[in-house]
């Protein structure tokens, strides 16, 4: 099926036999310059630099970020045992 299509579109597009040789297509000619007009010339390239680098990857807060939620997770944790150890001896 796939094999039939793709035959089919070469067949549309005109595309050559199996064997046959291409005839090469003109190259088209260039109506302007390729060279870019000069523009203002803004002086040479002179970054300032401070020396520090810039700063990427976690920030220094994230231990403390990752302590604080490991601390809310455990005292969730905690309560919904407590919670169902209540429940359950109020029951048995």
């Amino acid at each position: 099926m796939i094999a039939g299509a793709f035959a089919a579109e070469l067949a549309r597009n005109d595309a050559p036999a199996a064997g046959a040789t291409p005839t090469p297509t003109p190259t088209p000619t260039p109506s302007e310059s390729a060279t870019p007009e000069p523009g203002k010339d803004t002086g040479a390239n002179d970054p300032k630099t401070n020396g520090d680098l810039a700063e990427t990857g976690a920030s220094s807060s994230a231990p403390v970020v990752a302590g604080a939620g490991l601390a809310v997770v455990a005292a969730g944790a905690a309560a919904v045992y407590f919670a169902r150890r209540r429940r359950t001896v109020e029951e048995g």
